[in-house]
């Protein structure tokens, strides 16, 4: 998501970006996909075996009702909304329990991602 031609100009105003303070900027975007590249294999996702997403209708509501929030809370665009919403769910259903601060570790995952992950 982060390589995405026009992720920036689209997001860079969210949220989840003004809160690195310009960490992304000093760092650079390789190394921050370095330091990410682990974090989907702790949710057992890896690129041979698809994921099987939880469905919304299979969640709770509440949790639904949250993790939309965090979505819109967190990213400006309605594909990234969706992005970060589906892999929370997928989170919350792996974890059994769903919290807030989850988002922020989301949208780590959703940068390191390519549209086919």
């Amino acid at each position: 998501m982060i390589k995405t031609p026009g992720f920036f100009e689209k997001e860079k105003n969210s949220t989840i970006l003004t809160k690195d303070e310009g960490y992304i900027e000093r760092v650079g975007i390789d190394e921050v996909l370095k330091k990410v590249s682990h974090w989907p294999s702790l949710l057992g996702i890896n690129n041979e075996k698809p994921v099987v997403w939880q469905k919304e209708e299979d969640s709770k509501p509440d949790v639904v009702r949250i993790v939309k929030a965090d979505a819109v809370r967190s990213f400006l665009s309605t594909e990234a909304r969706a992005s970060m919403a589906k892999v929370l769910l997928y989170a919350a259903s792996r974890t059994n329990d769903y919290q807030q601060g989850m988002a922020y570790v989301a949208s780590f995952l959703l940068f390191s991602s390519t549209k086919k992950q």
